[in-house]
């Protein structure tokens, strides 16, 4: 069972990785979802 285990602490290692990097790439988005926003102008317009 210790290979079980082992799995399954890589397993949810992994998947709280991905969801770090998941939330830190939405949390770098604006919010209505475009990563450039419109040109001559510092915010993408509302």
């Amino acid at each position: 069972m210790a290979d079980l285990e082992m799995v399954l602490t890589i397993a949810a290692f992994f998947a709280l990785s991905w969801g770090f990097v998941l939330l830190c790439d939405r949390l770098a988005s604006p919010p209505d979802g475009k990563n450039t926003p419109a040109k001559g102008s510092p915010e993408a317009p509302r």
